[in-house]
């Protein structure tokens, strides 16, 4: 608003996080905070995080309640908030946290062949950005034409797969 140039602000964003009060920030955040590219897990003990979900949007709230459902205290949810330029040392920052840190997973709701995860997989993995050790897996909805499954009994179905595959223990076999 201090700009001579005004532009429209375009937000994509799913109708369920206008409404959810979770994805809500206060008003200081926008008057006293910065962007942030990577969101920490605050729930998570850092000590007893062996695996960090990496994801963007809304399947953040569903893995977080499933985790905390779950009572599942070795898995952190991180958020990925910029892919471009991609936030390497924040994200490893971040991770670093962690001194028992043995997997990293990217979890997206998109198929396999859309999203971000192809751009964070070459940034991660064959950069050799992670520590030795630390193994990269991904969750995805089987690669498809389309973004969505058509049905709605089929995406709750395979959202449902995706949720529970992206917090196993270990990694799922059908994606690594």
């Amino acid at each position: 608003m201090h700009r001579d140039v005004r532009k429209p602000q375009v937000v994509f964003t799913p109708k369920s996080l206008l409404r959810l009060p979770a994805a809500r920030s206060p008003s200081e955040d926008l008057t006293r905070g910065h962007f942030e590219e990577v969101l920490p897990d605050g729930g998570a003990r850092p000590d007893d995080v062996r695996l960090a979900v990496l994801c963007q949007g809304k399947v953040f709230y569903e893995l977080d309640r499933r985790r905390t459902e779950d009572e599942l205290g070795d898995v952190a949810v991180l958020r990925l908030e910029q892919v471009y330029p991609f936030p390497e040392k924040r994200l490893l920052d971040e991770l670093g946290r962690y001194p028992n840190l043995e997997e990293v997973r990217w979890a997206q709701e998109e198929p396999e062949n859309m999203g971000s995860y192809g751009f964070a997989h070459a940034q991660l993995h064959h950069k050799d950005a992670l520590p030795d050790g630390i193994r990269f897996t991904h969750v995805a909805r089987e690669e498809s034409g389309s973004p969505a499954a058509g049905s709605a009994t089929l995406h709750e179905r395979e959202q449902a797969r995706l949720i529970e595959s992206a917090l196993a223990r270990p990694a799922p076999p059908w994606r690594s």
